[in-house]
């Protein structure tokens, strides 16, 4: 009889450790989705901050190469 209860007890004890299993392996996909997620959002920030920093190089130059009165025209 004793046997049968430690029987019991070990698959009751597996159940248990299955469910948590399941648990933490839904929640690391989930955690990788976000990873996936947040490395396109990472790269596409990367590429708007590429864009307006060679915006911004070029308005410098542009700025450089205008003599003082060339600003007051354009207004």
């Amino acid at each position: 009889m004793a046997k049968k209860e430690e029987r019991e007890n070990l698959r009751e004890e597996i159940r248990s450790h299955m469910e948590k299993y399941w648990k933490v392996k839904g929640r690391i996909e989930e955690l990788e989705e976000r990873e996936d997620e947040l490395k396109d959002e990472l790269e596409r920030v990367r590429e708007h901050l590429s864009y307006y920093e060679s915006l911004v190089s070029d308005m410098k130059k542009e700025m450089k190469t205008k003599k003082a009165t060339d600003f007051f025209e354009e207004l």
